[in-house]
């Protein structure tokens, strides 16, 4: 999105893969060095070294001067943890 292009876009969808795994990032060296950062570390080809959103949630590019992102649930995890209290309030309440 910040380039207005694919970072690996191929003629067909085997070319596209071969270049996900084969090109290396080519970013423009006039990019705002904190979200050079940012991008090569989302697209870096290793999945042990690739960012992951928590490392993303605290990136100084996406943090800024606001401080850091606040914690959220995802549904799921919301209503799991939902259900557990109120499994836990059950139990308290025929106790």
């Amino acid at each position: 999105m910040v380039l207005g292009k694919y970072p690996f876009l191929g003629d067909t969808l085997q070319d596209t893969y071969d270049k996900i795994v084969n090109n290396p990032n080519s970013l423009p060296d006039v990019m705002d060095p904190l979200l050079k950062n940012l991008l090569e570390g989302l697209l870096c080809k290793d999945p042990v070294q690739r960012m992951n959103l928590q490392s993303v949630c605290e990136h100084e590019w996406v943090v800024g001067d606001e401080g850091p992102i606040p914690r959220h649930l995802c549904w799921c995890q919301r209503q799991k943890m939902l259900k557990e209290v109120s499994d836990r309030n059950a139990e308290d309440t025929f106790t």
